[in-house]
């Protein structure tokens, strides 16, 4: 016979709707640090700035129907972060914020390409054979769509 683990902490109570409850949290020096400070710039109690930070959370995750999409968005911020600042230094700017390589053509196309590698590698089922067949994909709808684009324009 199995025994189901105790869970930790005081039982969990129902909220009645409407009503503002505690919530008891720990958090590590450096969360409070910054929520404390978030709080005295917005003119917010600690709780106040907690309680929003949260439910930005919770709407982000909404709004991308999950978090299973999250995480595919902030894989796409990283890698373009990243190959733009890598990209950067490699010209001899280590200092450049995202709002200066932006506006560089070399470190915004070597970003754009890691977000589209990272993408393709990860796709289900992925081998290199799948890979390859997306990639002409891409070009073909980037030939299409400029195709498109042409034709709007003589068209009057």
């Amino acid at each position: 016979m199995t025994t189901k683990p105790r869970r930790m902490g005081r039982p969990l109570k129902e909220p009645e709707p409407g009503k503002r409850v505690s919530l008891g949290l720990k958090v590590t020096a450096d969360i409070k640090r910054r929520i404390d400070g978030a709080a005295r710039e917005k003119g917010r109690t600690q709780s106040q700035e907690a309680e929003f930070r949260l439910q930005q959370s919770f709407s982000e995750e909404d709004a991308l129907l999950g978090p299973e999409l999250r995480n595919v968005q902030l894989t796409m911020i990283a890698a373009f972060f990243s190959a733009g600042s890598q990209a950067a230094a490699g010209k001899g700017h280590p200092e450049w914020k995202p709002s200066d390589w932006l506006k560089d053509e070399d470190c915004y196309i070597a970003a754009m390409f890691e977000v589209l590698t990272s993408l393709l590698l990860r796709a289900p089922n992925a081998n290199p054979d799948k890979i390859l067949l997306m990639a002409n994909e891409i070009r073909a709808r980037v030939v299409q769509s400029l195709a498109n684009q042409e034709r709007i324009k003589l068209t009057p």
